[in-house]
């Protein structure tokens, strides 16, 4: 018998439950990236971004291992 915790990154196993795994494949940080207005080609970068569907902050998961 076991009990499955769901894919959760060893940040959420130990904040919610008090334990990490030594090999999880869920463990992950997310980053984000955003554009800044300051930047002197962030129309050109928005206008960009729209065509190919994003937008201009958008978060990706980061794995250890790939």
């Amino acid at each position: 018998m076991y009990i499955s915790y769901g894919p959760k990154s060893n940040a959420d196993l130990l904040l919610l439950y008090g334990f990490c795994l030594d090999r999880n494949p869920y463990n992950s940080v997310e980053i984000t990236v955003s554009l800044l207005e300051q930047d002197p080609l962030f129309d050109d970068k928005r206008v960009f971004l729209s065509q190919v569907d994003r937008r201009e902050k958008e978060a990706f998961p980061l794995f250890a291992d790939r």
